[in-house]
């Protein structure tokens, strides 16, 4: 049995942050993801860094299927790295299953 994750705390939180790019690169999308979670554009550059921002954009992807297949698509990804990357930013104690 391979007890190894599959994805250490750099990487997770390298997803998060490509996630946030593409996102930014997809104005329509970026706009919903802006509405959904009430972050402002003038406050994106202080959240970028935040593990509860970075929870907030792997969270909008995980509730936009055809979102998340675009995007781990585009970074040849495992769809389900996406949900680990999550688990590992939020932490034993904030992971929501």
């Amino acid at each position: 049995m391979n007890t190894k994750k599959p994805l250490n705390p750099s990487e997770a939180e390298s997803i998060a942050i490509s996630g946030f790019a593409y996102l930014a690169n997809e104005p329509e999308t970026l706009s919903r993801f802006l509405s959904i979670t009430g972050v402002s554009p003038n406050e994106l550059r202080d959240s970028i860094g935040q593990p509860a921002f970075l929870v907030g954009v792997l969270d909008f992807f995980m509730s936009d299927e055809k979102t998340l297949l675009e995007f781990t698509e585009k970074q040849k990804i495992n769809p389900e790295y996406i949900h680990i990357a999550r688990q590992i930013i939020a932490g034993p104690e904030n992971f929501e299953g």
